[in-house]
C-alpha cells in the first residue's frame, strides 16, 4: 500500500491539483530571483473532509537571498481562488521589509494571467486581490517600483507555456478518464492458402 492509498478523496484531489499546477506553471521563472510558482499540497493524508482544503500559491526563489512570496490561494471545495495583484504583494513586502518586492512587474503580470487561466480552466472562480485600507495608503505613498527590463518575447513565452499547460491538463484529464486496458488480446488465426487443383 502506498501513501496515496492512505489519503482521503479530498487530499488526493488536492495532491493531483498541486502536481498539475507545479508541472505546468512551475516551469516559469520570474526575475530577478528566478522565482518559480508553486501550489502547496496537503501535509497529511486528510484535509478533514475538505475543511482544510486551502492550498497556497507561492513564489519560491531558485537564487539565494530572495524570500518566498505568498501570492494567492485556491480552495477546490468552495470552488474559489484568490490571486494577489502586484500592487498587493509589493505593499505587503514594503510593510514587512521596508523595500520594494524583488520581482519584475511584467514577469509577475504574465504569471498572474497564466495562473488565472489555470484556475478558471479548473472551474474555480478567481478574484484578484488589491491592497485595501492602511495597506493601500502605504502602497500609494511608496515610490513606484520600476517594472524592470524584460524582453519583448516574455509575453510570447508565457503564452506558449499557458497553451502547453492547458493542453497538458486536457490530455491528463482524458487519460485519467480513459478505461484501463485489458489483458485480453484478440487472437488471429492464419490459415494456409488453399491448394489449387491442376
Amino acid at each position: 500500500m502506498n501513501g496515496r492509498d492512505l489519503r482521503t478523496r479530498f487530499a488526493v484531489r488536492a495532491l493531483d491539483f498541486a502536481e498539475t499546477f507545479n508541472a505546468g506553471l512551475g516551469a516559469l521563472s520570474l526575475q530577478p530571483g528566478a522565482y518559480q510558482p508553486q501550489l502547496t499540497a496537503p501535509d497529511g493524508p486528510s484535509t478533514g473532509g475538505g475543511v482544510q482544503a486551502v492550498q497556497h500559491v507561492r513564489l519560491i526563489a531558485a537564487r539565494q537571498g530572495f524570500p518566498a512570496i505568498l501570492v494567492g490561494s485556491a480552495n477546490q471545495r468552495s470552488g474559489t481562488a484568490e490571486l494577489r495583484s502586484y500592487a498587493y504583494i509589493d505593499a505587503v513586502h514594503r510593510q514587512r521589509w521596508q523595500r520594494p518586492v524583488p520581482l519584475d512587474r511584467n514577469d509577475y503580470e504574465d504569471f498572474l494571467h497564466a495562473a488565472k487561466n489555470f484556475f478558471e480552466s479548473n472551474q474555480l472562480l478567481v478574484t484578484i486581490a488589491q491592497p485595501e485600507g492602511a495597506l493601500a495608503r502605504r502602497a500609494e505613498a511608496s515610490p513606484a517600483t520600476p517594472a524592470g527590463a524584460t524582453s519583448g518575447g516574455s509575453a510570447i513565452v508565457t503564452g506558449v507555456v499557458v497553451g502547453l499547460v492547458i493542453g497538458g491538463l486536457a490530455i491528463w484529464v482524458l487519460l485519467r478518464r480513459a478505461p484501463a486496458p485489458t489483458d485480453a488480446r484478440p487472437t488471429t488465426t492464419t490459415s494456409a492458402p488453399a491448394e489449387r487443383a491442376p
